[in-house]
């Protein structure tokens, strides 16, 4: 039988519930279900995108795909290493969160919303506005007044309404209270239908590798991939549960912070801006995911853009912030934090979204 249930107070709500977060103490909440062990036998092939995982994400009637997921996997090197890059950033939407935006938009219907609500500082809104569309569901974005304006443009051009003003936590505060909120920041569904990544991993390799890198901003990316190694690992298929690493950007350091007692001493910076989100709500969560199974590393402004550069001229055209994990991983590296083997890479958004700013960021 599937609920919701709060994941601070406990309190639990009936699945047809239209809650995103908990009305007593406003944290998030997680879903519950009874999902089978991974099998891919249970894969289902007449489906397309993420949705040929189905029995292992939480159940809606109506399927929301423009055939997201699947997304090429590219053998490199990087820090030494044999790095396996996952190529999330040529989804439909140019980013991972379309794959949370599938389920997360497939469960808004379900439950009857015809108007959603979600503050990002460019990806999530962009994926959510896509699905939504494609949907037939109207949205209403919150973001920061400095959203790149290549994202914004996109937004906009999606039939969004778009209110951008003031830092990341205050498009947070202003759509949180909203009625039809589903932003990805507590949303449960988007963080499974993010979990997906893993299994197609899984699925290709037949085995997970020995460390996984991802960057940090809410944290959700970091959370869906732990969730999914456990299901793998409970479901009996793992010989070795890889090693998690999150990067997180300088100023930003949350995870860093609770995990080591200090921040990282490293001047902030602003360039990743998937990744300036404080006040993450699932924080102990991922707190805990990486005290079990990894470490954080943190990154300044010079390290990524140098990473950044070093993608662009390998020809993968990402964002700053997949450039970050990149840096991270190489930090990692330097710190010895890595265990020996190869590492899985998500390059999670497309850096085609910042078009009008290219000139200045990667001449800087």
């Amino acid at each position: 039988m599937a609920e919701l249930r709060c994941t601070e107070c406990g309190v639990r709500y009936p699945y047809g519930e239209p809650v995103f977060r908990c009305s007593r103490c406003g944290s998030p909440l997680d879903v519950l279900w009874e999902r089978p062990s991974f099998s891919e036998d249970l894969v289902d092939r007449n489906e397309q995108g993420i949705w040929r995982f189905w029995r292992f994400l939480p159940p809606v009637s109506r399927r929301v795909s423009l055939g997201e997921g699947w997304t090429p996997l590219v053998r490199a090197r990087r820090a030494g290493r044999e790095v396996y890059l996952k190529l999330e950033y040529l989804m439909p939407g140019g980013s991972f969160k379309d794959r949370g935006a599938a389920v997360a938009v497939s469960r808004a219907i379900d439950i009857g919303l015809k108007r959603v609500v979600e503050d990002s500082s460019g990806n999530a809104a962009i994926s959510t506005s896509l699905y939504a569309s494609a949907a037939g569901v109207e949205v209403e974005v919150h973001g920061p007044g400095d959203m790149p304006k290549g994202k914004a443009s996109l937004i906009s051009s999606l039939g969004a309404v778009l209110v951008l003003g003031g830092s990341r936590s205050d498009a947070h505060g202003r759509a949180a209270s909203k009625r039809g909120y589903i932003g990805h920041l507590h949303n449960p569904f988007f963080i499974e239908g993010i979990s997906t990544l893993i299994y197609e991993v899984f699925l290709t390799l037949r085995r997970l590798p020995s460390n996984i890198v991802v960057p940090i901003g809410s944290g959700n990316l970091l959370l869906a991939v732990y969730r999914a190694i456990k299901h793998l690992d409970e479901s009996g298929l793992l010989k070795r549960t890889p090693r998690l690493v999150g990067v997180e950007a300088a100023g930003y350091e949350e995870v860093y912070a609770a995990l080591h007692g200090h921040a990282s001493g490293k001047p902030g910076t602003e360039v990743a801006d998937g990744m300036r989100v404080r006040g993450k709500p699932r924080l102990r969560q991922v707190v805990e995911a990486v005290r079990e199974l990894g470490d954080v590393v943190v990154v300044g402004e010079d390290e990524v853009l140098r990473a950044w550069s070093q993608l662009w001229s390998s020809g993968f055209l990402v964002e700053p912030t997949s450039a970050a994990a990149v840096a991270g991983l190489e930090e990692a590296a330097r710190l010895g934090l890595l265990e020996d083997g190869d590492v899985l890479l998500p390059l999670t958004g497309s850096g085609l979204k910042l078009a009008s700013e290219l000139d200045r960021l990667l001449c800087r």
